[in-house]
């Protein structure tokens, strides 16, 4: 008996739904009841873990501080009777210190206390006047009585200042700081507090004070022995807020170092708390846990306060307090949540991998009966869809024999069933040149229990053709999971791949094409391109992609063009034209372009295909020969111009230079023969003749051009040349005239005289233009500056006028030979100054709109060369 993995298995799977469950599902309905029990009970666990470690905390912060104020207190106690001891000594209370043998006296039993007690850095008795009479210092254990000539006068010090203003039995206590020597702080640091008492003789009067120097690391010692359990979160603070004992050593001292942070600025909300309660407290406050207590140090052995009493705010008379503070923030508290996990996490991971084996074991077995009941029923049906797809399906044993084959491979083959089963496969349908290395991989495939992935290879029919066969394979296996038979499920693809390598070559023509091929969507977003396009536009096909074929626009194309292409493909026709398009880089091109519908098999339009050709060059090459010819039929033109100017010149000159030689004789007789109105005659006659003459010198200077006669010349110096030629016209129409030369505009190379015939004659057409503008004051604008061209930089004069303006269609004829809008004139004028500028390699502009005025630009290189 064999089954299948794979494909095999999801036909199981389809045709018997109640027999045959998924392993996981069968490894889940074992595994998630006995996990939920699991779950409830570490559940249970955590939660009584949890509550077992806030009250243990709660109980341990509240005994630590506690202890720790019993510890402090005890401490302080002991100092008070100290001190109420010392002051009772019989010299102090006899009064005789002051001879040699009671002084000492009073030495040695201050050493010997001293020695015993070990808890006092000085013992000093002063007198009335703050002098030392007595001083013996530790030592670090060994004490020694100071010399009394090395003896100090301390009247100066606060706490002996203060001491001496107590009363009877009273005791001074001074802030518990650092002893200072020289003004600096000791080092390394020594914790002190001073006590002072005053001393009374047996008499009631008073002799003098007695000052110890306790060791305050005693009492630091002391307290964090007494809180060595909650030492991570244990302080001790003075009434500002103040570390005294911090878990953190660098904390501690801030106001003797003028350091600002204190308990009181990091938590203002628990110091707020903490100052208005000097009762032993403990609470939550935003999710941590403050145990506190307070210590009134200074109260210890005075009259005014009993020893313990505890008052009720910081604000109370008696200021001189400590607090001692258990602060477990809430990322102590929660340690408890990450304590269990990592108590506990072994054990119950291991719990639960047993559970999840067990779980295993028994969903596996599952699964193997519900196999074995379904194996039966599935090889028999597998083999009846075989029979019943459409695709073609055979199976090989290890031997390559073959043992099913469908109705689909019989009839694709030709050959009958009883010619198939049993032959090997690559004997009867492989070709000689490909059966070992189709063998080869046969083998492996057994080998490797890996059944290969869609696979493509020849099969010889009995008709001797060849077919091309797509496959995909399946391993069957017996009971002992090892592969005894193959069934490949494939189809003939032949076709398909003759039509594949028919659209490949396709493909590649389109490809490798000289001309740019671009196929659209019906709502014309790019969704192929050729190389050619990308090469000729700059555009790569990614970022062309769903764009529409406008990113090309240059705007010189008209739009009713692209209308004509939009209603001729939206009719299924071909459309024809050329587009002036724009590449990425901003440069301009023209393009001839093919534009056809690409249509579905049922004639709908999908897609639309433009072949488009590159003819910018073409473009270039047709407007060279049409320039080239108008050049020609041009200087045709100026040659029968020439010829005729030549022609009216001599034939007309002489006569007119007779006529006005007569003219003028004329107009120098006396006034009698001809009187008053011939006179006017005669002039009209001569100012005629001049026109005529000028015609004539308009028409010669246009026939015959002259050479340039070049020389570096100014601007600005030129324009104003120019005007002082025209002055006279420029007065009798009382026009304005307005300069604005930019400031070292360089010389020129041009030619001085044949430039001041350009500037004159455009400022005379400028006077011209003005005088038909009567409804504003006439002025006309001459401006220079250095205008950034193409070219580099160049000279660009400006002339303005406020005139009448000049329309689109007279502006294109404007520089024609003979054309003029005047009744009077040749139209020689225009004409001529173009010619002089294209001399000088330069350019002229026209910028203009109908009652606008008008502003004619020469562009001039600053040199020739």
């Amino acid at each position: 008996m064999s089954y299948s993995k794979g494909h095999p298995s999801a036909l199981v799977a389809h045709f018997f739904p109640g027999k045959s469950q998924s392993f996981i599902w069968h490894f889940l309905l074992f595994l998630l009841p006995v996990s939920i029990v699991l779950i409830i009970g570490i559940s249970l666990h955590y939660s009584f873990h949890v509550k077992a470690n806030l009250e243990t905390l709660e109980k341990t912060d509240l005994l630590n501080v506690r202890l720790a104020q019993l510890t402090v207190n005890n401490v302080l106690h002991d100092i008070v009777s100290d001190i109420k001891y010392l002051q009772e000594h019989n010299q102090l209370r006899n009064g005789f210190i002051k001879t040699p043998r009671a002084r000492k006296i009073l030495e040695q039993d201050f050493l010997s206390f001293s020695k015993n007690r070990k808890i006092y850095d000085q013992i000093r008795y002063l007198d009335l006047n703050g002098k030392e009479i007595v001083r013996v210092n530790d030592n670090n254990g060994q004490p020694y009585a100071v010399d009394i000539d090395q003896l100090q006068q301390k009247d100066s010090r606060y706490y002996v200042a203060n001491t001496l203003a107590l009363e009877r039995n009273d005791i001074y206590w001074s802030p518990f700081d650092l002893n200072m020597e020289n003004h600096k702080i000791e080092e390394p640091y020594k914790p002190t507090i001073r006590i002072g008492t005053p001393v009374y003789s047996s008499y009631g009067r008073k002799t003098g004070v007695l000052i110890l120097n306790f060791d305050g690391k005693k009492l630091i010692n002391e307290f964090r022995r007494a809180t060595a359990n909650i030492a991570n979160h244990i302080m001790l603070l003075n009434e500002s807020g103040y570390w005294l004992i911090h878990p953190q050593s660098k904390n501690e001292w801030g106001f003797m170092f003028s350091n600002p942070t204190t308990f009181a600025s990091q938590h203002p909300q628990l110091w707020q708390e903490v100052s208005h309660n000097n009762r032993t407290t403990q609470q939550y406050i935003d999710n941590s846990l403050l145990t506190y207590a307070t210590i009134f140090f200074n109260a210890i052995g005075t009259n005014n306060t009993p020893a313990g009493k505890e008052k009720n705010t910081l604000n109370s008379k008696n200021k001189s307090l400590w607090k001692i503070i258990a602060f477990a923030p809430s990322e102590l508290i929660n340690q408890s949540h990450a304590d269990f996990f990592q108590r506990n996490a072994l054990f119950y991971g291991i719990i639960f991998i047993l559970i999840a084996i067990g779980a295993f074991l028994l969903a596996r077995l599952q699964i193997y009966n519900q196999k074995s009941e379904a194996q039966g029923e599935y090889e028999r049906s597998f083999r009846n869809i075989l029979e019943s797809m459409d695709l073609l399906a055979i199976t090989l044993d290890r031997d390559a024999k073959v043992i099913f084959c469908n109705h689909s491979f019989l009839n694709l083959s030709g050959y009958k069933l009883d010619d198939i089963i049993n032959c090997n496969w690559f004997e009867k349908f492989v070709d000689p040149n490909e059966r070992a290395e189709r063998k080869e991989r046969f083998t492996q495939t057994f080998v490797s229990g890996i059944s290969g992935g869609h696979r493509e290879g020849e099969v010889i029919i009995k008709n001797g053709s060849k077919r091309l066969i797509g496959s995909s394979s399946t391993l069957s296996y017996d009971s002992n999971n090892i592969p005894v038979s193959i069934t490949f499920i494939g189809t003939d693809i032949t076709e398909q791949r003759y039509t594949e390598n028919e659209l490949r070559k396709a493909s590649q023509a389109i490809e490798q094409s000289p001309n740019t091929v671009l196929i659209t969507d019906t709502e014309g977003h790019i969704v192929y391109s050729n190389p050619k396009f990308t090469e000729l536009t700059g555009y790569t096909k990614e970022e062309v992609l769903g764009e529409n074929p406008k990113i090309l626009q240059s705007g010189e194309t008209d739009k009713n063009d692209y209308k004509n292409l939009w209603s001729a493909l939206k009719n299924g026709k071909e459309w024809i034209g050329e587009f002036h398009n724009k590449k990425k880089n901003g440069e301009l091109y023209w393009e001839s372009a093919r534009i056809s519908a690409i249509k579905d098999t049922d004639g709908n339009i999908t897609h639309f295909l433009a072949v488009k050709e590159d003819i910018t060059e073409k473009k270039l090459l047709a407007e060279e020969v049409k320039l080239r010819n108008d050049e020609i039929a041009k200087n045709e033109l100026l040659a029968g111009v020439g010829k005729m100017a030549n022609m009216i010149a001599h034939d007309l000159r002489n006569p007119l230079s007779s006529i006005k030689m007569g003219m003028q004789i004329l107009h120098g007789l006396p006034d009698k023969p001809i009187g008053e109105e011939g006179k006017e005659l005669i002039d009209i006659g001569l100012e005629q003749v001049q026109y005529m003459e000028s015609i004539l010198t308009d028409l010669l200077s246009f026939s015959r051009p002259e050479q340039l006669n070049l020389e570096w010349i100014s601007i600005e110096k030129l324009l104003d040349t120019s005007l002082v030629s025209v002055q006279s016209q420029i007065e009798k129409n009382t026009v304005t005239i307005n300069t604005d030369y930019q400031t070292g505009l360089p010389t020129i190379h041009a030619d001085k005289t044949k430039m001041r015939q350009v500037f004159s004659n455009l400022i005379s057409n400028a006077l011209q233009a003005l005088k038909t503008q009567d409804d504003q004051e006439p002025v006309i604008s001459i401006s220079s500056f250095i205008s950034m061209t193409d070219l580099g930089p160049m000279l660009e004069v400006q002339i303005a006028d406020n005139g009448i303006g000049i329309d689109k269609e007279t502006q294109k004829k404007l520089f024609e030979p003979f054309f003029t809008t005047r009744a009077k004139g040749t139209g020689l004028g225009l004409a001529i100054v173009k010619r002089i500028i294209d001399q000088h390699k330069g350019f002229i502009r026209v910028n203009s709109e109908p009652f606008s005025g008008t502003t004619m630009s020469i562009i001039l290189p600053i040199s020739l060369a």
